[in-house]
């Protein structure tokens, strides 16, 4: 009776949680409400384990769609937007829950910088200098920066659609101060087992490089059109290896068998510039540059294409008479 007793504009959910604050009035009594429960207050999104979703499996599903004819192309990135938005909406939830210390961490005995979380099938982490792998002036603006330039590099990756590399769904959430990362799980990465995960490149900051052919001439297809030369590399113990990409980014193979780049965060240029190493160059330079000395060549011999060209019309034009006359004897 008391439920129904009351004015609906209490029992209907408030659309907004950060508005639900007990400052805004602060002379009504509080009175119990069966209806609003712990994560209504929080501004969280509970999920029941039995319907967590595979975040990888989709987005990587959409992204192997057909893209013949228009038509599968606009439902394929139809596909992909409708998964890519709900991972962000759901990677904003778990960002709330951590920030509020309502998601409980996989290392709780670590300091609260190197926490790792998964939530509702992702993995999130933060944006700060947990395992001091930074320099002590740069503080947490280093890992801060390297997190921006490592979306940059997804995005690029993602651009090439390469049908043989792929990439993770990334998301930067910034909140009450924090910046958490998000990014969907590669199956088998956080497991045991007995594949090593990691078939290309370093994680432990170039003291040991795993290398794979395979692996390396796939890459190498994609740093081509990246402008990303091969170079050699030493480790510690002298032993000198070509990569086609940054020693700190990794290629690792999925149990899905799918191939995966991660830590892409040197995947651009450095700008020399600017005297700090997190300035990186605009990707569409690359594009501008290359326009303009391709430009520069055919102004410089223009005489020289232009007589190749005249030379090219003839002989199709010798080959096109020489096949009529060919075809009249014929007949």
């Amino acid at each position: 009776e008391k439920y129904f007793s009351r004015h609906p504009f209490e029992v209907i959910q408030v659309p907004i949680e950060e508005l639900n604050t007990c400052w805004l009035d602060v002379n009504t009594e509080h009175t119990n409400d069966i209806n609003r429960t712990q994560t209504f207050l929080s501004g969280e999104d509970f999920r029941f384990p039995d319907q967590l979703r595979d975040w990888n499996a989709e987005y990587q599903s959409c992204r192997e769609l057909p893209k013949e004819d228009a038509q599968e192309r606009v439902f394929r990135d139809r596909s992909i937007a409708k998964v890519t938005n709900e991972f962000v909406n759901a990677a904003i939830i778990g960002a709330r829950a951590i920030v509020n210390g309502t998601a409980q961490p996989l290392n709780p005995t670590e300091p609260v910088p190197a926490h790792l979380y998964i939530y509702n099938n992702i993995f999130f982490s933060h944006a700060l200098n947990g395992r001091f792998a930074y320099d002590e002036g740069e503080g947490d603006m280093g890992p801060y920066k390297r997190v921006n330039n490592d979306l940059k590099g997804v995005a690029l990756f993602s651009e090439l659609d390469n049908p043989e590399i792929h990439s993770v769904l990334t998301v930067l959430i910034n909140l009450k101060g924090f910046r958490i990362v998000a990014q969907s799980i590669i199956p088998g990465i956080l497991h045991q087992t007995g594949i090593n995960c990691i078939q290309y490149g370093s994680i432990d900051n170039g003291n040991a490089l795993a290398w794979n052919e395979e692996f390396h001439e796939l890459l190498k297809s994609a740093s081509d059109k990246l402008r990303i030369p091969e170079h050699e590399v030493e480790d510690e113990n002298g032993n000198r290896t070509t990569i086609c990409f940054s020693t700190e980014s990794k290629g690792v193979l999925g149990t899905d068998g799918r191939k995966y780049v991660l830590d892409l965060d040197h995947t651009i240029a450095r700008d020399l510039n600017f005297d700090e190493k997190w300035a990186l160059v605009r990707p569409e330079l690359y594009e501008i540059y290359s326009a303009l000395k391709k430009h520069q060549f055919i102004m410089e011999h223009k005489d020289l294409i232009t007589k190749k060209e005249i030379q090219k019309r003839k002989k199709l034009e010798k080959s096109k008479s020489e096949g009529e006359s060919k075809e009249d004897n014929d007949e």
